[in-house]
This record gives C-alpha cells, sequence and structure tokens, in this order.
C-alpha cells in the first residue's frame, strides 16, 4: 500500500476499535496511584523458570498455567497454538498484539515462516481470545485500560508465562528457539529481554517504548485517556504508575544488541516514530528495518516473514548482520 492508503486503514480500524468496543466501556482506578509498586518485577528472581505447562493431547497447544495469581478463572491458563514446519530448523515463539480477537490476522505471516522452516509457537495475552473473562466485552478490554492496578499485573503476567514458556521450549526442543512479538507482543518481549538475557535473538515490529506516553498520545487510547481524566488522573500520574515497566525499556537490558532486530512502521497511526527511534538510541540497536507500511498493515508484507527468517538464519550461523534501513 501507499503511505495514504495505509494511514488510511490504520485510522479505519482504531475508529471502529473505539466505536464498537473501547467506547461502550469505561474502567477507572481501584487503588490510589501513587500506592501502585514502582518494581515492576520485583520477585523475578523467585520465579519458577519453567512453571507448568502441558500438550494438549492432539498437540495442537501447550498449556500453561500463569505463575501470577488471578481472580479471573478464564485467564488462569494460557494457550501456545502450534505451527510445525514440514522440516523444522528452528522455532519462533510469537506473541500478538493488543486488543487481538482474531488469529487469521497473522496467518499470512506465519504462512512464510513455516515456508521457511521455522515452527511456530503462538502466546495468547492475558485477557485475550479465550482468555477473556465472560464479563468481559471483547478480547483484551481488561488487559489495558485505566484500571492500572489490573492492567499492570497482566502486563507483568505476560512477561512472566513468555519466561516460562521460552524456558519450556528450550529445554524441551532440540533446535533454536527465538523471541518475536508485534506491537504489545513486541513491547512485551522487551521487557523480558530486559530481565534475561537466555533468549538466542528477538524480532520486535511495531514496539511500544514508553506506555504512558502510548495512553496519552496514541488515538487508539482516546477514550482510556478519558477514563483517567474523569477521576482527576493526569499523564503524570499516569507516567509515575508505568515507570517500573519503561525502566525496563529504557536501559539495563541483558540480552546482546546484536541478537535484537526492531521492525517499525512508517505509516503508524497508532505509535509515533519518535517512540521507535528511542527504543532504538536507549537499546542500541543495530539491526533496524522501516517498512512503507501502517501499523496494522506490516502484517501483510511478504518482507516481514521474510526479514525475521533472515535475520535469525544470520543469528543461527553466527554471521553479523548489517543495520537494514528503507
Amino acid at each position: 500500500m501507499d503511505e495514504a492508503s495505509s494511514r488510511f486503514v490504520d485510522r479505519i480500524v482504531m475508529d471502529r476499535l473505539l466505536t464498537e468496543k473501547l467506547g461502550t466501556v469505561h474502567h477507572y482506578p481501584t487503588v490510589p496511584l501513587d500506592h501502585m509498586n514502582q518494581d515492576a518485577f520485583d520477585d523475578f528472581r523467585a520465579l519458577d523458570p519453567v512453571g507448568s505447562i502441558a500438550v494438549e493431547a492432539d498437540g495442537s497447544a501447550l498449556v500453561l498455567t500463569s505463575p501470577v495469581a488471578c481472580e479471573y478463572l478464564e485467564n488462569r491458563v494460557a494457550r501456545v497454538l502450534c505451527y510445525n514446519a514440514k522440516c523444522p530448523r528452528a522455532t519462533i515463539l510469537f506473541v500478538h498484539g493488543l486488543f487481538d480477537d482474531s488469529r487469521e490476522t497473522y496467518a499470512f505471516m506465519l504462512g512464510g515462516l513455516l515456508k521457511a522452516g521455522y515452527s511456530v509457537r503462538l502466546m495468547t495475552l492475558p485477557f485475550h481470545h479465550e482468555r477473556t473473562p465472560a464479563c468481559s466485552r471483547f478480547s483484551g478490554e481488561y488487559f489495558w485500560s485505566a484500571n492500572v492496578l489490573r492492567t499492570c499485573r497482566a502486563l507483568k503476567q505476560s512477561v512472566y508465562e513468555l519466561y516460562q514458556c521460552h524456558n519450556w521450549l528450550t529445554h524441551t526442543t532440540h533446535q533454536p528457539v527465538f523471541l518475536a512479538g508485534f506491537s504489545m507482543g513486541a513491547t512485551v518481549s522487551l521487557m523480558l529481554a530486559a530481565l534475561n538475557s537466555a533468549p538466542r535473538g528477538l524480532f520486535v515490529v511495531n514496539p511500544a517504548g514508553a506506555l504512558s506516553d502510548i495512553v496519552w498520545d496514541s488515538p487508539l487510547c482516546r477514550t482510556i485517556r478519558d477514563d483517567f481524566l474523569a477521576v482527576g488522573c493526569g499523564r503524570k500520574e499516569v507516567t509515575n504508575v508505568f515507570v517500573g515497566f519503561e525502566n525496563a525499556l529504557s536501559g539495563g537490558h541483558r540480552m546482546s544488541p546484536n541478537t535484537i532486530c526492531m521492525a517499525s512502521a512508517l505509516y503508524d497511526e497508532v505509535t509515533k516514530q519518535e517512540q521507535y527511534d528511542a527504543i532504538a538510541s536507549k537499546w542500541n540497536l543495530r539491526h533496524r528495518l522501516r517498512y512503507k507500511a501502517g501499523h496494522l498493515n506490516t502484517l501483510r508484507l511478504p518482507r516481514l516473514a521474510e526479514d525475521m527468517t533472515r535475520f535469525f538464519d544470520l543469528l543461527m550461523s553466527n554471521v553479523k548482520m548489517e543495520s537494514q534501513i528503507q
């Protein structure tokens, strides 16, 4: 697509999401924002590295018991869908994006990865898909809202589940295991990269680098921002809530920058280019791709799967990849 079409698609999808879903619900902070824990991952070192994971009888999915307590029954386990290449050379553990309600969105990309010999394990973020509570109106509603206590727990839950699933796959798979994520899934993957050096490689697509800025600046979060304002919470208070997570996104990372590649959309209407540039600078990323696409139609680019597998191929062969910027 050209620039105008790419931006138009982003706006259409966002408008529909705001009108039909986000604009129909309201969530507010349940605790004073200054009471929120500033150390988002204070108990990471005490976490069981593998946890409790079982394989469904037909092999179509893994079932992970969440290491983070949750009051909603549906959200206490996570299904990780399994897509197997015919002659697999490696496995990619992929994390989807915010408010995702159809896994078909990733079918084109998945097809390219499988064709290239990469099996895929698709994580399910908290409160999405079959993890959506019966009392919730849509996928992801309880993951990201002005109910910051629940939102922060969901973010932590995402990182810890990804950590355990990656470790389990590493111990049970006799081939390399890589991480990848789109949008919020990319952000969650970066948080894990800040905490743990074990992943062999990471490919992130359109990640958010500052969660409070997403709340305050992104058109996608307009109704969430209104919910904060309705109870007298401004930008400063919201920024303070997410400081523990943003510390993880801003430096002190454990994975080598040489093993991380970031792809971002030039015509993005959801996340500002300044956020992508900030991530690249803070993480000292040497492998960066810019696509002539919008936030959402990046997933439809044939180059995406090609670039992802090319990057992981190079990591497996220990060949240094030069930065590619278009």
